[in-house]
């Protein structure tokens, strides 16, 4: 009898460590580094079939996961996110492969629709082909990096350059957090403690402060009104960005060219340490421990 007590006390501490190393391994990410897809591609394209014709130039690098189980929903849920971070409205049923084929296809006809008849008018009016102006060659550039960090999350980067003409080419930024557990995005409102955006800001603000004293060489800056002699916030006030990345240590706040500050000034990447900002991390969420 008590050998018997003694064989189901052993059975039921098994299953309960069971269970735990079972919860202990759902943590961990079903996706590695290793499973990275890449797509790229070089496009030239002409504007004209004449010798010194205008081109645009379209480089495209794009990343997802390959499985082996093209019914792996997880994956699937995934990939269809990466590509709309790229390139919003493109049908969810397609192949990475497509997916960039129809990215070039579009860059294409806009290029051509856009400034074909327009060139031929300045051919016709400009005498010498060397003063054509120099902005009908375009140039588009998409590259993306994925990431893991606190073993589950999936960090996605995309950096979209465009030079089209306008006054100055334009290089803008997009970051994603996936679980790679449910394959759903990670927004600011499932990572960041409701009603403590103050306290947030604050955090990112100091980030700032110091990153604006770095560039500009000086330890003057100590409040946004200072940063405000530099043309930082001066046409709104510090918020949290929907473009931020979950890291190993830290939370960094994406602020895109012209969302904070001039063209000048760049993008920021401010980086609040989780030694910082845990108390408004949402756990449920994110499991520092």
């Amino acid at each position: 009898m008590e050998r018997k007590k003694f064989l189901l006390a052993v059975v039921a501490v098994s299953s309960a460590f069971g269970l735990l190393f079972q919860g202990c391994i759902e943590k961990k990410s079903r996706i590695s580094l290793s499973d990275i897809y890449s797509v790229k591609t070089d496009t030239t394209v002409y504007l004209t079939e004449e010798e010194n014709s205008p081109t645009c130039k379209i480089s495209i690098d794009f990343n997802c996961i390959k499985t082996a189980n093209p019914d792996d929903s997880i994956v699937n849920s995934i990939n269809t996110k990466l590509m709309n971070c790229v390139s919003e409205g493109e049908p969810a049923s397609l192949s990475p492969d497509a997916f960039v084929k129809n990215i070039v296809s579009g860059y294409i006809n806009d290029y051509k629709n856009s400034l074909s008849e327009l060139y031929e008018e300045d051919k016709h009016n400009i005498k010498n082909p060397d003063e054509l102006p120099g902005w009908y060659n375009y140039e588009y550039d998409i590259d993306t990096e994925i990431g893991i960090s606190l073993e589950n999350i999936l960090n996605y980067d995309v950096t979209i350059f465009h030079n089209t003409g306008g006054a100055h080419p334009n290089t803008f930024l997009k970051w994603i957090n996936i679980d790679t557990n449910t394959g759903e995005i990670l927004t600011k409102q499932d990572v960041f403690v409701a009603g403590k955006d103050n306290e947030i800001c604050q955090l990112i603000l100091q980030k700032l402060i110091d990153e604006t004293n770095t560039r500009m060489e000086t330890d003057d800056m100590h409040t946004a009104e200072d940063l405000q002699e530099y043309g930082i916030l001066l046409n709104s006030e510090l918020y949290i960005p929907d473009y931020f990345r979950i890291g190993d240590d830290g939370i960094t706040f994406l602020y895109n060219r012209y969302d904070i500050a001039p063209y000048s000034m760049g993008d920021f990447q401010l980086t609040v340490p989780y030694t910082e900002i845990k108390p408004y991390i949402n756990e449920e969420t994110i499991n520092l421990q």
